[in-house]
C-alpha cells in the first residue's frame, strides 16, 4: 500500500480591496487587509513609544527607494495561509528596507512572523549600504520567524545586517540574496567595545545566496552565535566560506546542520571558521559535496577550514572537492580536536599548517571512521548546479554512521535531529545531521494545502500520528513530487517534515503535487 496524497492545486490571486496611499512621515495604529495594498510613497517612521500593527494579508508596496524606520514597535504577524508582504510594485524596482536603530529597552519587541520580504537594496544608501531588507543597530527587541527573504542585496548582509544586537531568527527561508562583500544573506558586524552581538539561527534554510568576499549564506563576526538545525545549499562566496563564515574570534556552536553543494574560490567550501575563542563546537553536521577551486594559492579545503579553537565531533565530512583536501587546519598546538566523525580518507583528508606550535597526533581521535556514510539519495557530485535540498541525506540502514557518535554527547544541547526526530533512536547517537530511524509504515497525510506567495509556494499537510499497524508515530518525513501531467513523469522535489517551500519561477497556472510518507513499501 502506498501512503500518499495527490492533489490538484490551481493557483490564482485576486484583489478585493482598494489601495491606500501612504505619502511618508510618521505611521502607527493598525493596517488591515481592507486598505491593502499600502502604496508607500515616501520614507515612513514608527516613532518611539508608538506601535504599528499589520494584520494578516496586508501588503506594503514601496513605490520608490524608501525605507521603513522603526523607533517604536512593529507587529507584522501573519499566518501560514495569509502572510504579510513587503516589496515593490515591479521586479526591477528596489526599496531601502527596514531600519531598527537604538530601540529603547522600554519598547515591546518588534515581531516579523509569516512575512515575505523581497527586493530590498542597500547599495544606493549614501549613509549605510548594509542590510538589504533589515538593518539592526544597537537593538535587541526583535524576533523573526517563519519569514521568507528573497532577491535582496547590500554591501554586507544581503537580507539582514546586525551590530551590537542580539535576537533570534527561526524557521526562515533565505533565497537568492547577495552581497558585494560578506554575508550573502546575513552579516553580523564586529561589536563595538563593551557591546555584544548574538544571533540564534534555528531551522532556517539558505539556498542560492552569494557573497563577493566571505560567507555565501552567512557571515558572523565577534560575539556569540548559534547555528542549529539549518540547511545551507547552493550558496557561493568568492573568498571563503561558501555556506558559512565565522570570523573575528566569535564564539560559535554549529549543530545539526546540513551543509551541501556550496562553493568558494578560496577556503572552506562549506564552512570557514577563524576564531580563538574557547568552547567553539561543530557537532552532528552533514558537510558534503562542497567545493573550493584553485584560485587561492595552492587551493583551499573543499569542506571545512578551521583556524583557532574548535571541537569537531559526530560530523560527516564527505565528497568535498579541492586540490588541498577536504579539511584545512591552521593550528596553534592543541587548538582543535576531531573525534567520532566520518571523514572520507581520514587524516589524509587534512591540509595542516601551524603558527607557533605544530599539530599534535592526539588532536585526531581514535574513534573517527572512514566508511561511506551511505546516504539514501545524495547529490551525485559537488556541482553548484545540483540542488542539495532535493537530495535525501538521511542514513541507509547499513550506514556505518549508525550508533557511531560520541556516547558522551550531551543530547540536552538539542533533543532532536534535523528532521525533528529524537536524537537517539537506538543505542548511541548517530554521526551526521540525521538520526537513522526504522519506523513503522505511516498513514496518508491529510488536508494537503498550498499557499502562493509571489513566486514561492508553501505546501503543508496534516500528518497522521499513527502507523498502519496502529503504533504511535511522530515527526514523519514526507517526499514531495511535482508534475504538470499526473499521467506523466513525476519530479522529486525533496523531503520535509512539514511545511515545504517550492520556488515557482515558471508561474504555472495549474500543477500537481504528490506528498508521500517516507517508509512506504
Amino acid at each position: 500500500m502506498r501512503c500518499l496524497c495527490t492533489v490538484l492545486l490551481i493557483l490564482f490571486s485576486c484583489f478585493l480591496s482598494a489601495a491606500t496611499v501612504i505619502s511618508g512621515g510618521n505611521v502607527s495604529g493598525v493596517w488591515s487587509v481592507v486598505g491593502s495594498p499600502y502604496l508607500i510613497n515616501g520614507n515612513i517612521i514608527i516613532p518611539e513609544g508608538e506601535s504599528l500593527t499589520l494584520n494578516p494579508g496586508v501588503e506594503l508596496q514601496f513605490q520608490g527607494y524608501y525605507t521603513l524606520k522603526i523607533q517604536g514597535r512593529l507587529q507584522a504577524i501573519g499566518t501560514f495561509s495569509d502572510s504579510i508582504k513587503f516589496s515593490t510594485t515591479s521586479n526591477s524596482q528596489k526599496w531601502r528596507g527596514i531600519i531598527m536603530q537604538d530601540i529603547a529597552s522600554s519598547n515591546d519587541s518588534t515581531i516579523f512572523r509569516y512575512c515575505s520580504l523581497s527586493r530590498g537594496d542597500a547599495r544606493q544608501d549614501s549613509q549605510d549600504r548594509n542590510g538589504g531588507i533589515i538593518r539592526v543597530l544597537n537593538s535587541s527587541r526583535l524576533l523573526i520567524e517563519n519569514c521568507c527573504f528573497s532577491y535582496a542585496t547590500a554591501d554586507s548582509g544581503g537580507a539582514l545586517y546586525a551590530k551590537n544586537s542580539s535576537f533570534k531568527v527561526k524557521n526562515c527561508f533565505f533565497y537568492n540574496c547577495s552581497s558585494n562583500y560578506d554575508g550573502g544573506a546575513i552579516f553580523t558586524s564586529l561589536p563595538d567595545l563593551n557591546n555584544h552581538t548574538s544571533l540564534y539561527i534555528e531551522h532556517c534554510t539558505f539556498k542560492s545566496n552569494s557573497a563577493g568576499k566571505m560567507g555565501g549564506g552567512i557571515t558572523l563576526c565577534g560575539g556569540s552565535h548559534y547555528i542549529i538545525c539549518s540547511k545551507f545549499s547552493n550558496n557561493y562566496a568568492q573568498n571563503g566560506g561558501g555556506g558559512i563564515a565565522l570570523k573575528n574570534n566569535c564564539h560559535y556552536l554549529c549543530l545539526n546542520n546540513l551543509i551541501v553543494n556550496n562553493g568558494t574560490s578560496h577556503q572552506g567550501g562549506g564552512i570557514f571558521a577563524s576564531s580563538y575563542a574557547s568552547g567553539n563546537s561543530i557537532i552532528n553536521n552533514t558537510i558534503c559535496n562542497n567545493s573550493a577551486t584553485i584560485n587561492y594559492p595552492n587551493g583551499g579545503p573543499g569542506g571545512l577550514y578551521i583556524r583557532g579553537y574548535a571541537d569537531c565531533y559526530n560530523n560527516i565530512i564527505w565528497g568535498n572537492s579541492s586540490s588541498q583536501g577536504q579539511i584545512g587546519i591552521r593550528t596553534d598546538g592543541p587548538s582543535q580536536f576531531f573525534d567520532y566523525n566520518d571523514i572520507e580518507d581520514g587524516l589524509a583528508a587534512f591540509n595542516i599548517s601551524w603558527e607557533n606550535e605544530p599539530w599534535q597526533d592526539s588532536q585526531y581521535g581514535n574513534h573517527n571512521i572512514t566508511g561511506n556514510p551511505q546516504f539514501i539519495q545524495p547529490t551525485i557530485d559537488n556541482s553548484l548546479n545540483l540542488d542539495g535540498l532535493a537530495a535525501d541525506w538521511r542514513l541507509h540502514q547499513n550506514s556505518p554512521c549508525r550508533n557511531s557518535g560520541n556516547p558522551s554527547t550531551d543530547i540536552l544541547l538539542y533533543l532532536f535531529d534535523l528532521a525533528g526526530n529524537p536524537r537517539i533512536m537506538e543505542n548511541y547517537i548517530d554521526i551526521g545531521a540525521y538520526e537513522y530511524r526504522n519506523m513503522s509504515i505511516p498513514q496518508v497525510p491529510q488536508n494537503v494545502r498550498i499557499i502562493k506567495n509571489s513566486d514561492l509556494l508553501y505546501l503543508s499537510w496534516d500528518p497522521v500520528n499513527q502507523a498502519l499497524d496502529g503504533a504511535p508515530i511522530y515527526n514523519i518525513s514526507y517526499n514531495i513530487y511535482y508534475s504538470l501531467n499526473p499521467s506523466g513523469i513525476w519530479e522529486y522535489l525533496g523531503s520535509s517534515t512539514n511545511p515545504f517551500f517550492i520556488l515557482d519561477s515558471e508561474n504555472n497556472s495549474q500543477a500537481f503535487f504528490k506528498v508521500c510518507a517516507v517508509g512506504n513499501p
